[in-house]
C-alpha cells in the first residue's frame, strides 16, 4: 500500500527518469560500440560449413581410407593429403563466397518470393560441389597418373 502511494505520488518523476533512458536499440551494444546483432550476423556465415563440415569429414576419411593400400611411398600420401587439404579448402571458400553472394528478395505484395534459408543452402550447396569437384578430379588424376606409373613399370 505504502509502495502504490509513493508510486502515484511520484509517477512524473519517474516519468521523467524514463525518457533520459537510451533508445531501446541502444541496449543491444557492447562496450566497444559494435551492436551484438552484427556479430552474431556475421557469425551466421559459419553455420552452412557448421552443417556441412561433418559430412565432408566423413568424405575425407573415407577418400583416405579408401587408397591406403596403394600408398606405397611418401609421395603417394603427400598427394592424397594436398588433394583432401585443397578439398576442404576449396569447400571453405566457395560457401564463404556463395554466403555473399545469395541475395535475400525484398518483401513484396504477397510476401517474400523466397525465405531467408537460402543464406544458408546455397553455401552447403557449393562447398559441397567444390569439395566433391575437387575430390574427384583428383582420384582421376591418381589413377590416370599411377595407372600410366605402373604399366610403364611393368614394361621394363
Amino acid at each position: 500500500m505504502v509502495l502504490a502511494s509513493w508510486y502515484l505520488s511520484n509517477r512524473s518523476t519517474l516519468w521523467r527518469l524514463d525518457s533520459t533512458l537510451p533508445p531501446p536499440g541502444d541496449c543491444l551494444k557492447i562496450p566497444s560500440s559494435k551492436p551484438v546483432l552484427s556479430s552474431l550476423i556475421q557469425g551466421m556465415r559459419y553455420l552452412s560449413l557448421l552443417l556441412l563440415g561433418p559430412w565432408i569429414v566423413v568424405l575425407a576419411c573415407i577418400y583416405w581410407v579408401a587408397f591406403k593400400r596403394s600408398r606405397v611411398t611418401w609421395l603417394h600420401a603427400a598427394y592424397d593429403m594436398m588433394v583432401v587439404i585443397v578439398a576442404l579448402g576449396a569447400a571453405y571458400g566457395l560457401a564463404l563466397v556463395a554466403y555473399d553472394e545469395v541475395v535475400i528478395q525484398d518483401v513484396g505484395q504477397l510476401g517474400r518470393e523466397s525465405g531467408s534459408i537460402w543464406k544458408q543452402v546455397m553455401p552447403a550447396l557449393y562447398g559441397y560441389g567444390a569439395f566433391a569437384a575437387v575430390m574427384v578430379l583428383g582420384m582421376a588424376l591418381r589413377f590416370a597418373f599411377w595407372r600410366r606409373k605402373r604399366a610403364g613399370t611393368r614394361a621394363l
